[in-house]
């Protein structure tokens, strides 16, 4: 499985999830039960994120054209981090809510602009073997960790 294969993967996997937490929002009574859901998305989304910035964002780099999508990708990740950190500490439920709301919004344009910018571009510059051994990197990783 290529590095690609593996991240498209990975959001068609996270995307039921943020429908279930979505769904769940309106009825979340306490910032207890919030932080909850916001934890399990902020584990996924930091250990996709890593994948992206430790192992297709250097390879990309090494391309001409593919820096300024690699800067936007890791800006874009450094504003869902925020977000994160703020719905994280938020002291007020429906503020809370709204934002992980917003969250959830922000993260699905994130993942369509990967898959409809970033993927194609890095099929299109990086070799196949290059792809496929990132992509076998980025699964012996997630092994080790337990994922």
């Amino acid at each position: 499985m290529t590095i690609t294969e593996l991240l498209r993967t990975e959001h068609a996997a996270f995307n039921p999830i943020l429908k279930e937490i979505e769904t769940a929002l309106p009825g979340v009574a306490t910032l207890g039960e919030l932080r909850i859901l916001i934890t399990i998305m902020a584990g996924f989304l930091h250990q996709h994120g890593q994948k992206e910035e430790e192992l297709l964002c250097p390879a990309l780099d090494q391309m001409r054209g593919a820096r300024g999508q690699m800067e936007e990708l890791t800006q874009e990740h450094g504003e869902l981090d925020q977000q994160i950190r703020e719905v994280a500490k938020s002291m007020d439920l429906s503020k809370a809510r709204q934002q992980l709301g917003q969250l959830i919004e922000d993260v699905r344009q994130h993942f369509e602009h990967e898959e409809r910018d970033l993927f194609p571009l890095a099929e299109e510059v990086l070799q196949a073997d290059t792809l496929a051994a990132l992509g076998c990197t980025a699964g012996q990783t997630a092994r080790v960790a337990g994922i």
